[in-house]
């Protein structure tokens, strides 16, 4: 991957780009993923919407918080992740979410992707953030301890009946 990457908000310029990004999760069958990004191939406009509310603490999914969302972009309009910030922390799930598609996983995006959402979260005002990961997930807890992440506890998620592990970021 030569070209630069970087963190965009939501746009109608990258509707085929994440198009693309929601039909990798569907070749791969990653549910929760592809449950959570459908929508977006049935209306863009809408989906963009919706996140736009979800940034104003507007019509939020349940047991969400007010989070900005950011999509991680080349200059061609591909899309290779995504990456919610929230403002306040979820009491298993924190501050962060993200997620890299399955084609392009391995190649140090999630890495890059987590460090640049850490400026934008500086731009937030927000001083640190508590960031989890399933704990059989090797990748994420390599990416959260590249960008500073320093372990707090293991603990269990009794709706998706996994254990976590916590951890924070100074900012």
């Amino acid at each position: 991957m030569e070209q630069q990457l970087f963190l965009t908000e939501p746009l109608p310029g990258y509707r085929q780009g994440f198009q693309d990004l929601v039909r990798d999760y569907i070749e791969y069958r990653e549910a929760i993923y592809i449950n959570l990004y459908r929508p977006a191939l049935k209306d863009f406009q809408q989906y963009i919407r919706k996140l736009g509310q979800h940034r104003d603490g507007k019509e939020l999914p349940y047991h969400e918080v007010p989070y900005s969302t950011y999509w991680l972009a080349d200059e061609d309009g591909n899309i290779y992740g995504n990456l919610r910030i929230r403002y306040e922390s979820l009491p298993v799930y924190g501050n962060v979410g993200y997620d890299i598609r399955p084609s392009f996983r391995g190649r140090g995006l999630g890495t890059l992707m987590l460090s640049l959402g850490l400026q934008r979260a500086r731009d937030l005002k927000l001083e640190r953030l508590k960031i989890t990961c399933d704990e059989k997930n090797t990748a994420s807890v390599r990416i959260i301890e590249k960008n500073g992440g320093k372990f707090l506890e293991r603990t269990y998620d009794r709706r998706t009946r996994l254990y976590v592990r916590r951890f924070l970021i100074e900012l």
